[in-house]
């Protein structure tokens, strides 16, 4: 048994021995890989038939804003609505004009870019960056199925993966008002599952983060996209959108022209808490279809007010009496919340998942390697990422909710630790 039990971090050692960043071997990998992914992501979403990218949904957008149509109100050729808040759609315009391979391809160099910005950013979790780069590269790996199914699909998983790292570098280094403005850039960008941030930085009392948050929020939901739209359009926008959104989380959601494409708690690809517990209780989506289900929606919401009631209970009352590692595990929390009390929460929703993977990772240093905290951490980890992975891979298994299952026994481990640290556990501080 002591010979299996080899530790995680003995395989994170020998993974950055093999895989040094300096080494011919190590960026011919690299390189192989993105160009093969980048192949594949170009063929499925700008060359073959269908286009197999959400791009072509905020590109038809986008060109709704030169042409005066309503951005709700056009669909792309897989016949999918346009759901954002209008500065996507704003930000797009130059690019309507282009070859839809070429915007693949740049939209694939964004998320790569993101990809190794997340890179970067975890590395500064570390006292030393060049021993821990196998650690880093390992957990990116335990998390490489949630990476690629969002770069694979053209949509903003790892560019809200990416802010969220840097919403956190920016706070930890006392850049108050730019963490609150880069968050209010990708909240308004995509509201989830980031936007759970706000209640933690208002709890906090960072009004520094909360003014950068109220001048991004104005800027980026109603001067920019007015300066393009014209103001009035843009407020109508804005209360479409909220009309939109409020008949498709209610009872009658199933009357919403967004019922197929994204609503429905009986797709697999739906892992949010309430999804998965309708697809539980109910045996199909024909008998929800006319019914109440306050239920559910009242125990979802329950569980979520508990949970942040929770977490400012444990939370660390001052950021200069906390250390780094306890301050990110209280940060991880909040967007993995969103993600379970939201109505929807898609598969590819899942790149956040990897902020409460590196906190754990964090966390597991403080303990002995060998002793059941450490073991009890670790499984967590790997609970949640290979749940993940046999979710994504298994489709009657992503029904039943395994990816939800695994983040969430993840998520409740972190919670307990952070009850702990309040205690004033010597091993946690």
């Amino acid at each position: 048994m002591k010979n299996f039990k080899i530790t995680f971090k003995a395989y994170a050692q020998s993974l950055s021995a093999c895989l040094n960043p300096r080494s011919t071997f190590f960026r011919i990998l690299v390189v192989v890989f993105l160009i093969g992914l980048g192949t594949s992501v170009v063929y499925r979403g700008g060359i073959g038939t269908p286009k197999r990218t959400d791009l072509t949904v905020y590109l038809r957008a986008a060109e709704a804003v030169q042409t005066g149509e309503n951005i709700y109100h056009v669909q792309n050729a897989r016949h999918w609505n346009y759901v954002y808040l209008p500065l996507l759609a704003t930000l797009l315009t130059p690019f309507t004009k282009l070859p839809l391979p070429l915007n693949v391809f740049l939209w694939y160099l964004l998320s790569v870019a993101a990809l190794f910005g997340v890179f970067l950013l975890s590395l500064k979790h570390f006292q030393e960056p060049r021993n821990d780069l196998g650690t880093v590269i390992l957990l990116m790996i335990l998390c490489l199925p949630s990476f690629l199914n969002t770069m694979a699909r053209g949509q903003l998983g790892m560019i809200i993966l990416f802010f969220a790292m840097l919403v956190f570098y920016l706070y930890f280094k006392r850049r108050d008002f730019w963490a609150g403005f880069a968050l209010a850039f990708i909240m308004i960008l995509k509201l989830t599952p980031l936007c759970a941030l706000v209640p933690y930085f208002i709890l906090k009392k960072e009004w520094k983060v909360c003014w950068g948050i109220f001048c991004g929020t104005v800027l980026f939901l109603l001067i920019y996209p007015s300066l393009i739209l014209g103001p009035e359009k843009n407020l109508n926008f804005l209360a479409e959108w909220y009309r939109i959104v409020q008949h498709g989380v209610s009872d009658l959601g199933y009357q919403s022209h967004l019922w197929k494409q994204l609503i429905t708690p009986f797709a697999e690809d739906n892992q949010s808490l309430y999804a998965v517990l309708t697809r539980w209780f109910w045996p199909s989506e024909e008998s929800l279809v006319g019914q109440t289900n306050q239920w559910i929606r009242a125990g979802v919401n329950g569980f979520g007010l508990l949970a942040l009631l929770a977490i400012i209970f444990a939370g660390c009352k001052d950021r200069r009496s906390a250390s780094g590692e306890l301050l990110f595990l209280e940060y991880s929390l909040f967007p993995m919340l969103m993600i379970f009390i939201s109505p929807v929460s898609e598969i590819h929703h899942y790149t956040v998942l990897y902020l409460i993977v590196l906190s754990a990772w964090l966390i597991l240093q403080k303990f002995s390697p060998g002793s059941r905290p450490y073991w009890v951490i670790l499984s967590g980890i790997l609970i949640a990422t290979v749940s993940f992975l046999v979710g994504l891979i298994f489709e009657p298994l992503s029904y039943l909710g395994f990816p939800l299952l695994g983040a969430l026994i993840l998520w409740l481990m972190l919670l307990v630790i952070l009850f702990i640290a309040k205690q004033g556990s010597r091993v946690l501080a």
